[in-house]
């Protein structure tokens, strides 16, 4: 039996949101993800958002340095 359309962009979303949600309960960034699954970091957040995934921040980038005054 034919697939049908809306068939199949069920599925379609379906193993977008499987795929999206292995790559972050994987403990990846989605900078990380994107290059796994080969998309741009863009087309990976426009999918996050659309699809309401929700993707823990991480903080990247160097960590600010506290002065510590000596006493």
């Amino acid at each position: 039996m034919t697939e049908t359309i809306p068939a199949m962009k069920a599925r379609h979303r379906s193993e977008l949101i499987a795929a999206i949600t292995a790559q972050r309960d994987a403990g990846l960034t989605q900078t990380q993800a994107a290059h796994n699954l080969g998309v741009s970091i863009t087309t990976i957040n426009n999918a996050i958002h659309r699809n309401n995934v929700r993707w823990p921040v991480k903080r990247q980038g160097h960590p600010k340095h506290t002065r510590e005054t000596a006493q």
